[in-house]
């Protein structure tokens, strides 16, 4: 029989805050956070422009608390993917905090914990933390304050994607919407002309 070597699970609260910004690198990110004692789960990103080549640097924070059960030494990380069978596992030693890197954006990831003893028998899991990668829309202006933008953004499988407009951060208009991605990859779109002549317009990126 696996011995319960972990400290007693708690639940978790979870906030999001999202934000669209006009004519910047990164737009509409959301940060999620798990503010509760068990797991704490913080996102950062860091976007590297180059072409379509461009890729984002994303990783997450995972912290937890230490094992109430003095038999347990070190714990191990079980990351599950979206549309991906098998968990990643990452021995994390004694630590209760660590940082993973290279997550896609867009995609879906949840993350348990378990903790171990000297000969390695693991206990039952940690309640589950989930977190979507933010996904970074970056814009290019033309080379003339009338000419239209161009957008890309990373794009996951199962996924489709709307580009959205605004004047008023309240009212959104759909500007180009992309088919269901079927591998993951970065897309180009342009701007469409604005209906009325050219007025401040903002931008930000829905996920379906």
């Amino acid at each position: 029989m696996t011995r319960n070597i972990a400290s007693q699970t708690r639940s978790l609260a979870f906030s999001t805050f999202s934000h669209a910004t006009r004519n910047t690198q990164h737009t509409f990110v959301h940060v999620p956070l798990w503010v509760r004692r068990c797991i704490v789960i913080v996102i950062a990103a860091c976007w590297i422009t180059s072409s379509l080549s461009a890729k984002a640097v994303q990783s997450v924070t995972l912290a937890w608390d230490r094992s109430s059960d003095t038999s347990a030494v070190g714990y191990r990380i079980y990351a599950y993917e979206e549309n991906v069978a098998e968990p990643t596992s990452y021995n994390v030693l004694g630590m209760t905090q660590v940082t993973l890197g290279g997550l896609k954006e867009g995609l879906r990831y949840t993350f348990k914990v378990r903790s171990y003893n000297a000969a390695g028998v693991e206990s039952t899991p940690s309640n589950s933390a989930d977190v979507t990668v933010p996904v970074p829309l970056q814009i290019f202006p033309g080379a003339t304050q009338n000419d239209l933008k161009r957008f890309q953004f990373p794009i996951a499988p199962g996924r489709w994607y709307e580009l959205q407009s605004s004047t008023d951060l309240r009212t959104w208009t759909t500007i180009q919407q992309t088919a269901v991605a079927s591998t993951y990859t970065w897309t180009e779109v342009q701007e469409t002309p604005p209906p009325v002549k050219r007025t401040q317009r903002f931008f930000r990126l829905q996920v379906h």
